[in-house]
């Protein structure tokens, strides 16, 4: 089968929509290398003048300018701050119809939480510190995430493990963020309380905090392994029992700074809750506090969690799980 070539990347099959949503993915080669590219299903520029009135075309082309314009705004920001830890987008561009990103592929394996919490507890709060460091890149631009889970947060056992985030999709600045009736996405297990609210259609403030709740939770696994205790029986999801006024209970076995910094994290308040940069201050300094063997920071012994508890485990069908170590 003979390649297909879009702006001088190749691919050994079509582009897929498996597992992406509103767009199509694949893995290029291009100069030697691999890179994850991705097609926007809208908006469509209209190339064909015959299908369209000229007022209907001038439309297009108006909403396909202010999507390239808040596009090119977000993705430079994001390459201005990448820490190595963000996954930079190489390439914007259209082909024909069709917008395109493109960015350097990610080879497997990755690991998953239940692998990650057993590591040393310096290497989790290292990994927990890179993470935090990178999102708080990704603030100091007013980019809210929108979207953080293992998914998108890949994992890799370097020298010691190494975070790659992913997939700014659902990412927006905070002065634009969604207004009400406007669409929001983002994975339900680590939805903040304040995005649902706008979900549901009620008034909100959709800001950088949404991420640090995320975090918060996904930090908890990290450390324990799994999420942060609620009433299972009662709720589905964490942001459920935080809106009935329910606090979410984080391990009692966990090292005390790290266990208040979770609670501040996953406060239902966002005013209430630590901006990224802070939460990054507060693990580096206990990182360095563990490294130099200061016994007031070591973490307790880990115990099998008193209650029941939901493990939620990676997909290994996100399209950035499919391109990996059997590519490069």
């Amino acid at each position: 089968m003979s390649s297909i070539i879009i702006n001088n990347y190749y691919f050994d099959k079509p582009l897929t929509s498996d597992n992406s949503g509103f767009s199509k993915w694949g893995i290029g080669r291009r100069n030697g290398k691999y890179y994850f590219v991705k097609e926007f299903l809208s908006p469509v520029y209209p190339v064909d003048d015959s299908m369209f009135s000229e007022q209907k075309r001038k439309e297009k082309i108006a909403l396909c300018d202010a999507f390239v314009q808040e596009k090119q705004k977000m993705y430079s920001a994001i390459n201005e701050v990448t820490d190595g830890n963000l996954v930079g987008i190489e390439q914007f561009f259209r082909v024909g119809a069709k917008f395109y990103i493109s960015t350097l592929a990610i080879p497997k394996p990755f690991l998953s939480v239940g692998e990650i919490c057993d590591f040393p507890f310096y290497e989790r709060l290292m990994l927990c510190a890179a993470v935090a460091h990178a999102i708080a890149g990704l603030h100091s631009k007013n980019i809210v995430h929108a979207d953080i889970k293992p998914d998108n947060v890949l994992v890799r056992r370097g020298k010691h493990p190494e975070a790659k985030i992913i997939d700014f999709d659902c990412s927006f600045f905070e002065e634009n963020a969604p207004k009400p009736g406007e669409e929001l996405n983002g994975d339900m297990v680590y939805l903040s309380p304040e995005a649902f609210l706008h979900i549901i259609g009620e008034e909100s403030n959709l800001s950088c905090k949404m991420d640090v709740f995320a975090l918060g939770l996904l930090f908890h696994q990290y450390m324990c392994g799994f999420l942060p205790y609620f009433d299972t029986d009662e709720y589905q999801y964490a942001y459920e029992s935080v809106l009935d006024d329910k606090p979410l209970s984080v391990y009692p076995r966990m090292n005390t700074t790290v266990a208040d910094l979770l609670t501040k994290m996953l406060n239902k308040d966002p005013a209430a809750r630590p901006k990224m940069s802070a939460v990054f201050n507060c693990l580096h300094s206990l990182l360095l506090r563990v490294m130099n063997r200061d016994p007031a920071a070591a973490q307790p012994d880990r115990q099998t969690p008193p209650t029941p508890v939901r493990e939620v485990r990676q997909n290994s069908d996100n399209p950035f799980f499919n391109h990996g170590g059997d590519l490069i």
